[in-house]
């Protein structure tokens, strides 16, 4: 399988007049945010759709060349954040149009769905991310310990 991603938009929406693209109780009000969306393709095929929202005054001068090439090796290595914790949520939702025409499914097919909230080691959550996954694509693989 031959991995490929193309950064399809970036721009800076101020939380406090988002027009609804990031819930309010991800980040915090009024601060800027950097806005990507990454179309993960396989073999040419779309299998992912990522929208990623991060602060801005935490990891600086991003950009589409710094997601395409790696993002957290960015994160630790240039900026030196440590990176500790990331919260995820996993669902199945059906995809509006936008996600259905960029993953090649039907309008209101099921596809997975991963939410994800980055936090550095002093607790700050800095990023959040909405994944959507192509259904034949995805699979869970969780080891349970105690």
């Amino acid at each position: 399988v031959q991995a490929d991603d193309a950064v399809l938009t970036e721009y800076l929406p101020d939380i406090g007049d988002d027009g609804g693209h990031v819930p309010r109780f991800v980040l915090p009000k009024g601060a800027e945010v950097v806005h990507m969306r990454r179309l993960r393709l396989a073999d040419g095929k779309p299998v992912a759709l990522e929208e990623t929202h991060t602060l801005a005054s935490e990891v600086p001068d991003i950009t589409p060349q710094i997601a395409l090439t790696g993002t957290y090796a960015y994160i630790e290595q240039t900026l030196g954040i440590k990176i500790a914790t990331s919260k995820r949520r996993i669902s199945m939702v059906l995809a509006n149009n936008d996600v259905a025409n960029l993953l090649r499914v039907s309008k209101n097919s099921y596809v997975a769905c991963i939410e994800s909230n980055t936090f550095d080691a002093s607790g700050k959550m800095f990023e959040h991310i909405k994944t959507y996954q192509h259904p034949d694509f995805f699979s869970v693989s969780i080891i349970a310990t105690r």
